[in-house]
């Protein structure tokens, strides 16, 4: 977008392309290519919830799925997972997936997706 529909000259475009992608490279290797501290390296159910196992030691976490998690078209998934340390991000490719899991897990984000409300932008929110 940066490249065809900002009036700069060429050289600036490329230089904020290049700062951009050079800022994000960290969570491009986690959410993407699995490499990294802050990497999701698998996804687990049991009765205690759903788990996840982050970092080069697969250390597993109690995780939410969050807003913001969806489905890009029939094979992709994009997670949003709340952990205690934060946020982490993850893109998980359902051909390279166990099939009767990548579909529970398709089963489970539908079921969440009225889950999380919608607030309007200065809509005060009661506290509980």
């Amino acid at each position: 977008m940066i490249m065809t529909a900002v009036a700069l000259p060429l050289p600036a475009r490329i230089a904020i392309c290049v700062c951009a992608a050079t800022i994000c490279l960290p969570s491009i290797r986690a959410a993407f290519l699995l490499h990294g501290p802050a990497a999701v390296r698998a996804l687990q159910w049991s009765e205690g919830g759903l788990f996840a196992r982050i970092g080069h030691e697969s250390v597993e976490v109690l995780v939410e799925v969050a807003a913001g998690s969806f489905r890009l078209g029939r094979q992709l998934l994009f997670l949003r997972l709340q952990t205690c340390d934060g946020m982490r991000s993850v893109l998980i490719d359902g051909e390279r997936q166990e099939i009767q899991g990548f579909r529970r897990l398709c089963r489970y984000l539908e079921s969440r997706r009225h889950a999380f409300p919608d607030k309007a932008p200065n809509e005060q929110v009661p506290p509980s």
